[in-house]
């Protein structure tokens, strides 16, 4: 578990952040990974400079008031490839440039489990229901989205794709059927049955299976004149994937995210 200086509130009682959301992240997941000593109570409250909601504690940087949780996203900080504090050259400043809000890395929670991926070093032990991983790899994303959706979804949950966008909102998924997936310009709905749905026939005709279904049958919608062979392997391939549950008249699209999500788990289970 954290240390007990790295799992404080701020000072005074003051509330972490006027954002559930980041809350949330910072409760399960971003505390292990900042060191909040810069936290300090302020005189009188300050506006958050994420949000401008007065703030009785945070970081003060240049003069402007940040909450630790918006604080723990966006700081530039030591990377776990990066030399190990006790190695550091005295009298030399050490410059680092990893942070929470870089491409191809995530955050999950749910109220019994909380997996991460991110480059930056933590700054004391994660506890046991935290998994790290450094690099959003298909591997990694594929052992996320397992988690995600390979079991019925546990609310209330954050999940949070990140980009550039520090200041992304942090919306909290209230329903097991549809997960708010946060992180870019605007939150995104997934249909969490549906990704379950794509899974099942995936695990029925495999990934190539799937491929080979859409190109016979987006040949097929255009008009293209299919080999007797090729139809006959198109039904075939249709009657596997509505056994395993899908509905003939929606079957498994490429250009629907539910199909880019199950596709990479297929490719992680490969």
């Amino acid at each position: 578990m954290a240390s007990e200086a790295h799992a404080k509130a701020p000072p005074g009682g003051a509330p972490l952040c006027n954002d559930e959301g980041r809350v949330l992240f910072y409760e399960r997941v971003g505390r292990y990974f900042y060191d909040d000593s810069e936290v300090v109570a302020f005189e009188a409250p300050l506006p958050c400079i994420t949000c401008g909601k007065p703030l009785s504690a945070g970081a003060l940087i240049d003069g402007r008031a940040i909450c630790a949780p918006q604080r723990a996203i966006v700081a530039k900080r030591r990377g776990h490839e990066d030399p190990a504090p006790e190695d550091d050259v005295p009298g030399v400043k050490q410059r680092f440039s990893q942070a929470f809000n870089s491409p191809k890395k995530a955050v999950f929670v749910t109220p019994s489990a909380a997996y991460v991926i991110t480059a930056v070093r933590p700054v004391s032990p994660l506890p046991d229901d935290l998994t790290w991983r450094t690099a959003g790899t298909n591997e990694a994303y594929g052992e996320l989205y397992g988690l995600i959706f390979g079991q019925p979804l546990e609310t209330p949950a954050l999940y949070v794709e990140f980009g550039q966008n520090g200041s992304a909102e942090f919306a909290l998924t209230e329903s097991s059927a549809m997960l708010l997936r946060c992180g870019g310009t605007r939150v995104e709905t997934i249909d969490t049955g549906r990704v379950r749905e794509i899974l099942a026939a995936g695990e029925a005709v495999g990934l190539d299976g799937l491929r080979r279904f859409n190109s016979l049958r987006g040949r097929s919608l255009r008009g293209d004149a299919l080999k007797e062979a090729e139809e006959s392997e198109l039904l075939d391939l249709l009657r596997r994937i509505v056994a395993a549950g899908i509905d003939p008249a929606s079957p498994p699209n490429p250009d629907e995210g539910a199909y880019a999500i199950a596709g990479t788990i297929l490719k992680a289970a490969a």
